[in-house]
């Protein structure tokens, strides 16, 4: 078949297909929970409304609402917690286990574990190692084991 066109024919049809693109589809709310476990879709919709650089348009609301939430259990001031830098889903530890989700703000790295429906049996101690390195090397590893 491949005999049949010249190949700068097929170039050409090439380059020519590069030039349609698709529209930016807006980002929607069937979009932050894509699989069907019950903590992994609670996770990655957290995720969502946490990250003030999403396209929901609402800031630091619910960001600022959680640290809020956290500084009055802890009777901390929430300014002490810093701004937000990043929030991350599904973090590898240094030993291949998962964080369900990691804020960084300037002034500390808060871990969550989500539970639905399951009792709390997490190796949390590697999860504390992971946070002592990561603080201390402004970074995380790459997690290299599925």
């Amino acid at each position: 078949m491949l005999d049949q066109y010249p190949l700068d024919a097929l170039q050409v049809l090439l380059n020519k297909a590069r030039t349609y693109k698709l529209d930016m589809r807006e980002k929607n709310f069937f979009d932050t929970a894509s699989r069907k476990y019950y903590e992994n879709p609670t996770t990655e919709l957290l995720s969502f409304f946490l990250n003030p650089l999403e396209v929901h348009n609402l800031n630091t609301l619910f960001f600022n609402g959680l640290i809020d939430c956290i500084a009055k259990k802890v009777n901390k001031d929430p300014a002490t917690f810093g701004e937000f830098i990043s929030v991350e889903t599904e973090v590898c530890t240094l030993d291949g286990k998962r964080i369900d989700l990691i804020i960084e703000t300037t002034k500390n790295l808060l871990i969550f574990e989500c539970k639905i429906y399951h009792i709390q049996n997490n190796p949390i101690e590697s999860y504390i190692n992971y946070a002592k390195r990561r603080v201390l090397n402004r970074g995380g590893p790459t997690c290299l084991n599925n």
